[in-house]
């Protein structure tokens, strides 16, 4: 069986597959929610999921040990008893539990956060195009980002009395 290198991380009950390291947008995203089982097999993870199987590979057996640790402790809220971990795994383990049950315990805010009054929705040039027509007004725009749910900043700058 062909395997392909990617990178993972773990938020809650949603294990990302990212194609490098600094990647923003997961591959594939699995909902641990749908965990069935997690098995060491052969150097390798067998994730079984409700109608999915994933393998994963790691490059020692402390690794795989740390992500069967996580997946299984995130996925049932409490550490399994089986684990072979250094003690300061264990520590890092248990941060990782009471921060995901706060985290869980913490009510979803169904409040819209407040836009700032400088956000407007607006392209690149209409941003440029509002700075210029209302210098008097600031010289920062915060706009919709180009890519995702971020935002993009437009500023305005005189230079030796040009624009």
């Amino acid at each position: 069986q062909g395997y392909r290198r990617v990178w993972a991380g773990l938020r809650g009950l949603k294990l990302g597959f990212y194609g490098g390291p600094h990647d923003r947008e997961p591959l594939e995203l699995l909902d641990l929610g749908e965990l069935v089982t997690v098995q060491a097999e052969g150097g390798a993870l067998l994730l079984r999921l409700r109608g999915q199987e994933v393998t994963m590979k790691t490059e020692s057996w402390e690794t795989q040990e740390m992500w069967r640790a996580f997946i299984l402790t995130m996925a049932k809220l409490r550490m399994p008893r089986d684990l072979a971990l250094l003690p300061g795994h264990h520590i890092q383990l248990l941060e990782a539990l009471r921060e995901e049950r706060e985290r869980r315990d913490t009510p979803v805010s169904s409040v819209t956060p407040a836009v700032p009054s400088c956000f407007f929705e607006v392209t690149r040039a209409e941003a440029e195009r509002l700075l210029e027509q209302s210098a008097a007004r600031g010289n920062l725009l915060l706009r919709p980002g180009g890519h995702g749910p971020g935002v993009s900043v437009t500023t305005r700058q005189e230079l030796e009395g040009s624009v």
